[in-house]
């Protein structure tokens, strides 16, 4: 019976459950799968501390996530802080860069600075490699150890805040509070407020809209818009590693590359939007009722629309899990709303509801808590189950190991973040099973001796027992308002330790790559292919190494209409991105004598590629053959 009232209190949070219970169980099953977050190096080619017999004639670098090409870059210096390097190439995961050729016996020191690009953090890092003389030793006097990074050492790799991650921090700390507080508002209004019909409490209603319209949403949403501009004050500080006079172009080049750049526009373009929608008051007629259902829902839809893009701007977005980065942002997505819906929900209760409260008897009070509180249980429940299954989920990526709890700072304020979430949870408990109770039976103690007693017995009644009940009543009302308070008081701490986790983030993994084995990320082959070129008059073999961003070299080899090798040609090729269209790289292929053409061109990007191979005769006409490769 106490099941059936609980959730007979709201109709429709029953979808919410059932929505919620589903996610959080494909999550749960999905939870082993391998999944990285963070733009973290995973291998190098040539890897970490690697000595060759052989030069290489370039560095290639993988990262667990999507890089901001315009700002990722790869420095690479000889023991006497000479650069080696040429251009480097970025694509999605990888970073590219041609070496200077031939490299001579020495130790070469790899510089990186990554800027990820959906949350526009700044990482760097460095690695040594070694290139020996033909008996296998370093020239003398070269050592691979002692390593400086040419870009300066990011203090969150070893777990200490410099002044830009510190801002960082902060500002996520107050975006968490502020839409947590703002969305959990409107969840409230939605399931809560709008499912009290009755005129009882109308004057509570009414003193909480005034609250919260009048002194709270507009400042709310004024500290959202400014907490994100200190964000991007803060990933701009970053990115340009310290220097006051680079921000304001490292914050433009935030702006315009990269997907943070998009999303955080929206979000202000959103929080702007929010600001103007008109504020909303208690319908008297059903037109008022009407136009106040659409203002709290399009607030609502608005609300989750924030928290989408909050997701897509942070880690989830990025982790890739099976391939996909669907599930990581799903479950990004699905951690904000039941943050909103439970912690959301306490704060507005501690700072909206008991306020709105103060004006009431003492019975009064108790009685619309009661009342209240058994409406909020079920979405509280609903965000109390996404929060639990989806952080599991979130900790399972970053973590890769039991002793990263202990060894990395994500992973000590994970265990601090476990013992609020313990202490809240108890809190909860003391709540709901113990004061919500014991009120409950005074109330239906007061209701039955009234019902059951004549008129003397009830005046009796009013001047002893009612008395005594009543002052049982107000005791355990100001019990439950100090649990309430300090159940908001850990909710605050909890997002506190949430914003640490996201700061602390790119700590659980090795600074520096041990080794190439265990890479994520597919090697590509050579591409060969045989096409006949359009006229039919010539069959042409294409070879393209290594087909992957950078330099490649393309050799054709072409046979005439009987299969003998051509002669008397000359052969070019067009290679052009098919999805961007950036133009045509023009190549003019060497003959090698014996029937090959070759040459070398920078693919810059990865994608698909159109390549033209174009052959030319005595007579002056022109044959081509068309290939398409997919270029990672």
């Amino acid at each position: 019976m106490q099941a059936q009232r609980f959730f007979r209190a709201t109709p429709h949070i029953h979808i919410f459950l059932t929505i919620a219970a589903s996610l959080a169980l494909l999550l749960l099953v999905m939870t082993p799968l391998p999944g990285q977050a963070s733009s973290i190096l995973l291998h190098s080619d040539p890897p970490a501390d690697k000595l060759l017999l052989t030069a290489p004639s370039e560095v290639h670098l993988w990262f667990s996530e999507d890089l901001n090409s315009a700002a990722s870059t790869v420095m690479v210096q000889n023991a006497e802080h000479r650069r080696v390097d040429l251009r480097t190439y970025a694509s999605g995961h990888e970073l590219v860069v041609p070496l200077q050729s031939p490299l001579p016996p020495g130790v070469y020191t790899v510089s990186w600075r990554t800027l990820a690009s959906y949350d526009g953090q700044t990482l760097t890092g460095a690695f040594s490699f070694g290139v020996t003389v033909p008996d296998g030793a370093l020239p003398q006097g070269a050592n691979l150890t002692g390593v400086a990074n040419a870009f300066g050492a990011t203090p969150l790799a070893s777990g200490q805040l410099d002044l830009a991650s510190v801002l960082y921090g902060l500002m996520q700390t107050i975006l968490a509070l502020g839409a947590t507080f703002w969305v959990g508002t409107l969840f409230w209004r939605a399931f809560i407020t709008r499912k009290q019909a009755s005129t009882e409490h109308q004057a509570i209603r009414e003193r909480e809209e005034q609250i919260f319209e009048q002194k709270l949403a507009q400042p709310l949403l004024i500290l959202l818009l400014c907490a994100n501009i200190g964000l991007l004050l803060s990933n701009s500080l970053a990115l340009a590693q310290g220097e006051g006079t680079q921000v304001i172009p490292s914050a433009l080049q935030l702006l315009t590359t990269g997907g943070f750049g998009t999303y955080w526009l929206l979000q202000q373009l959103l929080l702007i939007v929010a600001l103007l929608l008109p504020a909303q008051t208690t319908p008297a007629t059903d037109a008022q009722y009407s136009r106040s259902s659409l203002v709290t829902w399009g607030r609502l839809a608005l609300g989750c629309a924030l928290l989408l893009l909050f997701a897509l701007s942070g880690h989830g977005a990025s982790t890739t899990i099976s391939g996909s980065p669907l599930l990581g942002l799903g479950s990004d997505w699905l951690h904000w709303l039941g943050t909103t819906m439970w912690v959301g929900g306490m704060f507005y209760v501690a700072w909206v509801y008991l306020p709105a409260l103060r004006d009431q008897l003492p019975l009064t009070q108790g009685k619309a808590l009661l009342n209240t509180l058994g409406t909020f249980s079920p979405l509280a429940l609903t965000g109390l189950l996404l929060l639990l299954v989806t952080g599991l989920f979130s900790s399972n990526l970053h973590l890769q190991s039991w002793e990263q709890l202990l060894s990395t700072p994500y992973g000590r304020t994970l265990i601090v973040k476990c013992l609020l979430l313990g202490i809240l949870l108890c809190v909860g408990a003391v709540q709901d099973l113990l004061i919500r109770p014991r009120i409950n039976r005074d109330y239906k103690k007061i209701e039955r001796i009234q019902l059951e007693a004549g008129e003397e017995a009830k005046a009796r009644f009013a001047a002893d027992v009612s008395k005594k009940i009543e002052r049982q009543v107000e005791h355990a009302t100001r019990t439950l308002h100090t649990l309430l308070r300090w159940e908001a008081l850990l909710g605050v701490t909890l997002l506190l330790a949430s914003s640490l986790m996201s700061v602390y983030a790119t700590t659980t993994a090795p600074a520096q790559p041990a080794s190439s084995t265990g890479t994520a990320t597919k090697t590509n082959k050579p591409f060969q292919g045989s096409m006949r070129t359009e006229d039919q008059q010539f069959n042409v073999q294409l070879t393209i190494s290594p087909n992957r961003i950078g330099p490649n070299t393309f050799t054709v080899h072409v046979l005439d209409k009987l299969g003998q090798n051509a002669k008397n040609i000359q052969v070019g090729l067009a290679a052009d991105m098919v999805e961007m269209r950036m133009g045509a790289t023009l190549l003019t292929l060497q003959p090698d004598n014996k029937g090959n053409f070759s040459g070398t061109a920078i693919l810059p990007m990865s994608g698909l590629w159109q390549i033209d191979v174009h052959i030319r005769t005595t007579d002056t006409a022109q044959h081509t053959a068309s290939f398409r490769i997919q270029t990672s």
